[in-house]
């Protein structure tokens, strides 16, 4: 036996309301993924003199070997990021992520860099176009392959969206590196 229309309309808008209600709940992922590739001239950061005056020692100038002066090369570099956001409420979402960042050079692979970090936390949205952001981060630093530091930290993030095209983003950090 099939329900009056009415109730088939009613029940239809309860159904419709629920399944609305739940989209806005459902996960969701925000990331990027760039390349790039160049040149660097200096990609040790040292000095391009062979000769070093030393004022210590009264200006003496003493020699720096190859390995010790600038040197160039090509380079490939990898960057992504991705999080999840978990939303929980109309106003409170959980967050987790990670970002990654690689830079390969040809031959002077001493110098290669490689970044990693990983964040998660809360974000508390209120009247509709402001939100707070606040988290704990933890990442590694590698330099030619080796660790070179570690960081832990905590952070917060105020945002003010004016329009959907503009926004303002306040970010304060607390980091300690090890």
């Amino acid at each position: 036996h099939d329900p009056p229309q009415t109730v088939r309309v009613t029940v239809q808008k309860y159904l419709a309301a629920i399944e609305d209600n739940s989209s806005a709940r459902r996960n969701y992922f925000v990331g990027y993924f760039e390349t790039s590739a160049g040149y660097d001239t200096n990609v040790n950061a040292a000095t391009s003199e062979a000769l070093v005056p030393l004022p210590i020692l009264g200006n003496i100038p003493i020699t720096l070997s190859t390995s010790k002066t600038k040197s160039a090369d090509e380079y490939f570099g990898i960057n992504g990021s991705l999080s999840i956001i978990h939303p929980v409420s109309e106003h409170f979402a959980f967050y987790v992520g990670t970002d990654l960042r690689l830079r390969d050079n040809l031959s002077q692979t001493n110098f290669d860099t490689m970044n990693l970090n990983g964040n998660l936390g809360g974000i508390y949205s209120f009247r509709q176009q402001d939100s707070l952001k606040l988290g704990l981060s933890s990442g590694t630093f590698e330099l030619g392959g080796v660790g070179y530091f570690d960081t832990n930290g905590v952070n917060g993030e105020l945002r003010h969206a004016f329009s959907p095209e503009n926004l303002m983003s306040v970010f304060a950090q607390e980091m300690r590196y090890g």
